[in-house]
């Protein structure tokens, strides 16, 4: 029986995304792009719901939008931050925010691992998610 090679590489490297995102375009898309590379993928368009989420589940990488309604990414930021726990997750923003480079730098000393800015080309992205394999 031969052996699938590449299979065996996908799940290896198969990682469990979480996207918080309030444009249910963008977590289907991303659910799309990243099951089809083998990782498996929560999307949720509620800034609450993810957060409650990211609690209860450790994912290897979380993708978070800055500007959503009501709980918004920096509200999640915020939060974790003040549990004492936003260094132990490996959170890459994608946003379409107008904050400057400055500003995420500082998101960055406080305990996020990146950004990609909106919209983003698609190997862009997968090259920051890349940098979290075997790392959570």
């Amino acid at each position: 029986m031969r052996k699938n090679i590449f299979a065996e590489q996908l799940l290896e490297d198969a990682m469990n995304i979480l996207g918080v995102d309030d444009n249910k375009t963008i977590t289907e898309f991303l659910e799309t792009v990243l099951t089809s590379r083998g990782h498996k993928f929560t999307g949720i368009n509620d800034g609450k719901k993810g957060l409650e989420l990211i609690k209860q589940i450790k994912f290897d990488v979380i993708l978070l939008d800055i500007g959503m309604p009501y709980f918004s990414g920096l509200d999640i930021i915020e939060e974790l931050s003040t549990l004492g726990i936003l260094h132990k997750h490996n959170i890459l923003l994608v946003t379409a925010s107008s904050m400057d480079d400055e500003m995420l730098s500082k998101l960055v000393k406080k305990g996020i691992k990146g950004w990609v800015r909106k919209p983003f080309q698609v190997d862009v992205l997968l090259e920051e998610i890349k940098k979290f394999e075997n790392k959570s």
